[in-house]
């Protein structure tokens, strides 16, 4: 029996624990050689969105068999994902707010709305 839970144990270590590690390292590498200064709340938001993408790619990771993709791959690709997750997020909030706005002129002008969203004008 204890044989079997330290499989179980060595499994889920392997299955949560290291995701959140790069997790928790895509964060500080972000934090150490970021530019902008930004409040404790602000890193402590980019945290918590950095985790729940991070854990919702986890278990999208998870079903792929590690023959098909290596745990170097998953977990590139875990921290590129946790990385841009802040990003997306506000960029689909600003042009969610732009569209709730004014949904006509959103559509008649979505394309130099996005590129002024992109831009940071927006």
């Amino acid at each position: 029996m204890s044989d079997e839970l330290k499989r179980i144990a060595a499994e889920k270590t392997a299955q949560w624990v290291v995701p959140a590690l790069i997790i928790f390292g895509a964060v500080l590498v972000k934090w150490l050689y970021s530019k902008t200064k930004r409040s404790w709340f602000d890193w402590l938001r980019y945290l918590t969105v950095s985790i729940f993408v991070g854990g919702v790619m986890n278990l999208y990771l998870a079903d792929i068999p590690d023959q098909d993709m290596g745990p170097g791959a998953k977990g590139a690709i875990l921290a590129l994902v946790v990385l841009v997750a802040d990003h997306i997020l506000t960029g689909i909030f600003k042009v969610g707010a732009e569209f709730a706005r004014d949904p006509h002129e959103f559509m008649v002008n979505w394309s130099t709305t996005l590129r002024d969203i992109w831009r940071g004008r927006k």
